[in-house]
């Protein structure tokens, strides 16, 4: 019988028209300069990993999966197939999987990824298998720290999100220009105790309070807010009451919340329940999900910088929004869009370089200027997808969406995708 991750990429293979999930030639460890052309006829083996047992890694899954049939039927450039690995949420399991795609399945590249532990646990192995890897889950800004075009990193690159401080600005700015004229005064953090939420909590608790001085002038603005206080709780928290009353009892209007795992899902749904006079917003991944608001029925919740939403972000947001959802039944997660990206951005720069060798990859990939279904995406000397919060057409912009009472999202910010809706109070929030 086939193990379950052979069974997925058999499914992926035979979107290819491949006969069976033997190995093919390819770029390996020991010659990043092998691999086949590029062109049309040829196959592209991209490894992809991600824990499978949660939505954020079915996402990663799913996101190439679809990407590879709509390139497949296109039929222009190489095949892909799809090589997906289960990283159970586990560095050294992840580890395992970039091992096994170098060692076993000889591919020509790597993406995916979900957490900032699993993502930055891999970059070693990444670079000794000198397999250019496109990360398309871990916001941490270390997974492209020190990386350039000349070094062993220069195999890495970051398609999304937009990394974690860059995430902090977005939000520090929506805060202190918008939500204050919503009523908003007092603020609160409250932060999954994660690798990628740490610089970004810190940085952002800084620029509330000062703008300007926390990022160097680059923020024009010198007048912040108060933060109350700052919670944190692990990844496996299910019960919020004490941070809640802490923040309560501190006078905190408005919380800002930082998650990206399945935790989000009970922290909603306690806030709803118990509607403790405080607004809530932020960073929630799974507040991203078609199923959360059944779950949590959190009306006025706010989620951004978010990484998708079914909106005109760019020509190509709506068309593979709809397309997950056809396929799949459900709504996108920002890692699947980022995967989606991924396998797009990989295909492009072997077209580009007529080979799939792995340092013509890397060449090509530096040069990537695209319309994706995130947006704009290009990427800077670091190898780290451009963030451009004023400019959609030079880098990757981001939005905030928040939940009504008939369960719907609503774009509140920017103006220019809100089309006339405006953020409301939550109930109970005065």
């Amino acid at each position: 019988m086939l193990s379950k991750k052979w069974a997925v990429a058999c499914t992926v293979v035979a979107m290819s028209a491949l006969a069976a999930c033997g190995e093919s030639g390819g770029t390996t460890a020991a010659d990043p300069t092998g691999g086949a052309s590029g062109a049309s006829g040829e196959t592209m083996k991209i490894g992809v990993f991600g824990p499978e047992q949660i939505p954020q890694g079915e996402d990663v899954r799913d996101g190439a999966m679809l990407a590879a049939k709509e390139l497949n039927a296109a039929g222009k450039g190489p095949k892909v197939e799809i090589v997906f690995c289960d990283s159970e949420a586990k560095p050294a399991t992840a580890i395992a999987c970039i091992t096994k795609f170098a060692q076993q399945d000889k591919v020509q590249a790597i993406t995916g990824g979900f957490s900032s532990a699993e993502t930055l646990a891999v970059l070693d192995t990444v670079k000794r298998a000198k397999i250019p890897y496109v990360s398309a889950g871990a916001a941490s800004p270390d997974v492209t720290k020190g990386v350039d075009s000349a070094g062993p990193g220069k195999y890495i690159f970051r398609i999304g999100p937009v990394n974690s401080l860059s995430l902090a600005a977005d939000m520090c700015v929506t805060v202190v220009t918008k939500l204050t004229k919503e009523g908003f005064s007092k603020f609160g953090i409250l932060h999954e105790d994660a690798a990628f939420a740490l610089p970004l909590v810190k940085f952002l608790n800084a620029c509330l309070v000062n703008p300007s001085a926390s990022s160097g002038g680059k923020i024009p603005i010198t007048t912040g807010v108060t933060v109350v206080g700052t919670e944190k709780h692990t990844p496996q928290a299910t019960d919020f009451s004490a941070q809640f009353k802490s923040f309560t009892d501190k006078g905190a209007d408005f919380v800002i919340e930082v998650n990206s795992t399945q935790v989000g899902i009970q922290l909603g749904k306690q806030w709803a329940t118990l509607k403790p006079g405080f607004a809530l917003g932020g960073i929630n991944v799974s507040g991203q999900s078609s199923t959360y608001f059944a779950v949590t029925k959190a009306v006025g919740e706010l989620n951004g910088p978010a990484g998708i939403v079914r909106a005109p972000v760019s020509p190509k947001t709506i068309p593979f929004f709809d397309a997950f959802e056809t396929e799949y039944k459900r709504d996108p997660l920002y890692n699947g869009v980022a995967t989606y990206d991924g396998v797009y951005a990989l295909h492009e720069a072997a077209e580009r370089a007529g080979s799939m060798k792995a340092d013509g990859l890397v060449t090509e990939l530096e040069k990537t200027d695209r319309i994706g279904a995130q947006g704009v995406e290009k990427f800077n000397e670091s190898h780290d997808v451009i963030y451009s919060p004023n400019d959609p057409k030079a880098g990757l912009s981001l939005l905030y969406f928040q939940y009504q009472a008939d369960g719907s999202k609503k774009i509140v910010y920017p103006a220019s995708l809100a089309e006339g809706n405006t953020y409301q109070k939550p109930p109970g929030v005065k």
